[in-house]
């Protein structure tokens, strides 16, 4: 019986994920108040770019490169920009590799204009790789290579992008509509009540085995400072995570949920291939019924959210409020 009840409220849950997931693909996918018949298709053009971030800006202007070197295994858009754009690997593995991946490219499809993203770290993950370091792999190529400079600002780095791709006058439309919708985030952000605490539960499936993996965000992370910390919420990840495992970009893999009491979350935030995190759960409420005690179990605060690393910039301030949104009061 008590199985059957856990199932129950556990199928609440899948829905209410469903829903919430949908709901934040729809606002991150599509321009505000935009109509299906404006929908356009991007335009692709000539260049190769590096980063993550240069490669959103671009996109938001309604252009793709032709190549680029990002974090796929990070950024939730890449998978559908892999579509149009040929992926290179990421900036760590062209690093590694000696920009061999980009130099085939290059040599099948001709020279081209390469754009590097600039930023002081790149990623908080890997601080290692440097962008700026791949130009000394492309010398002597005959490469047309060029920054974008996001040190000094979104906006400074939207306004050199579209110069940079011949599209100068979009910069201002893009730079307003980030601005509109950063003010309507933070406005909704002011007097809600957030929950204290909360766990990250990124899930991913491996279809030719069917098992399911969790991976908890610990403390630090891009979710933490762009989103929990602005909505006053602690992360306690890191109770969750067995003392003889370290941390891999950010993350700590797990099969089992057995240590979600000593987190004790007012809510729990999945992201990723949201049904493992739900199996896992259930799992782990099954096997060890005090679960059910925990905060967010019983209060059924599970939201299925798209996870942020500071890539999709533009889309950052829709990404937020969809957060606050979901575990707003």
């Amino acid at each position: 019986m008590e199985s059957r009840i856990l199932r129950k409220m556990f199928n609440r849950f899948k829905t209410a994920a469903v829903i919430a997931g949908a709901a934040v693909l729809t606002a991150v996918s599509c321009p505000h108040n935009a109509t299906a018949a404006e929908v356009t298709v991007p335009e692709k053009i000539p260049v190769i770019m590096i980063g993550d971030r240069l490669v959103d800006v671009a996109h938001s202007m309604g252009v793709v490169p032709e190549a680029m070197s990002v974090r796929c295994s990070l950024w939730p858009m890449c998978s559908g920009l892999q579509t149009a754009v040929q992926a290179l690997g990421c900036p760590s593995c062209l690093g590694s590799k000696k920009a061999a991946p980009m130099l085939e490219y290059i040599e099948k499809h001709g020279k081209k204009t390469v754009l590097i993203e600039k930023s002081s770290s790149f990623c908080t993950y890997t601080p290692e790789v440097d962008l700026e370091k791949i130009e000394t792999l492309l010398k002597d190529k005959g490469l047309d290579i060029k920054y974008v400079d996001f040190t000094k600002g979104l906006e400074t780095a939207v306004k050199q992008t579209a110069e940079l791709i011949g599209y100068p006058e979009k910069a201002d439309k893009v730079i307003a509509d980030y601005k509109e919708n950063m003010n309507k985030t933070n406005e909704r952000i002011q007097g809600k009540k957030f929950p204290s605490t909360a766990v990250i539960l990124k899930g991913t499936y491996q279809a030719d085995t069917g098992k399911s993996f969790v991976q908890i965000e610990v403390p630090g992370g891009y979710a933490d400072r762009f989103i929990l910390d602005k909505l006053g919420i602690k992360n306690t990840g890191d109770k969750m995570v067995p003392s003889n495992k370290k941390p891999s970009k950010g993350h700590i893999t797990v099969r089992k949920l057995d240590n979600l009491a000593d987190a004790a979350p007012e809510a729990i935030i999945m992201t990723g291939d949201i049904a493992s995190v739900q199996k896992l759960v259930l799992k782990a409420v099954e096997k060890n019924s005090a679960l059910k005690n925990v905060p967010a179990v019983k209060n059924m605060k599970m939201y299925g959210l798209t996870g942020y690393i500071d890539a999709s910039v533009m889309e950052y301030p829709m990404i937020l409020r969809k957060w606050a949104d979901a575990l707003g009061e």
